[in-house]
């Protein structure tokens, strides 16, 4: 199905409200070979919808195996990847999964620890 940018854009507005960090993913191998992972400062941000409740639901529609802790729905045009970290509410994601969808980009992730 077609859906028109003017479309997009109205949906963009109303249901985009929330602010969400693309995080920066550093990892440092010390001389010995222990290697030291800092999740840390936004790289970049981008607007989205998102979304706690019925992630069970989500789940089984993505067919996602593991664990669903956040849902976001976003701009086609949003650059973000499997592996990832973002932030919301100051909550440390991994993003596990990005599907394309006629009007919008769904992302899926698990709380950072």
């Amino acid at each position: 199905m077609f859906v028109p940018d003017s479309f997009k854009t109205t949906i963009a507005n109303y249901f985009y409200d929330k602010t969400i960090y693309i995080l920066t993913d550093t990892s440092i191998t010390d001389s010995e070979g222990d290697v030291t992972r800092t999740i840390s400062s936004s790289s970049s941000s981008f607007s989205g919808n998102v979304n706690f409740r019925n992630l069970q639901a989500i789940q089984e529609e993505m067919g996602i195996s593991e664990k669903v802790d956040i849902y976001i729905t976003t701009s086609l045009n949003t650059t973000i990847n499997n592996n990832d970290f973002i932030s919301y509410n100051n909550v440390k994601y991994k993003v596990t999964s990005v599907v394309p969808y006629d009007s919008h980009l769904g992302i899926v992730g698990t709380k950072w620890h």
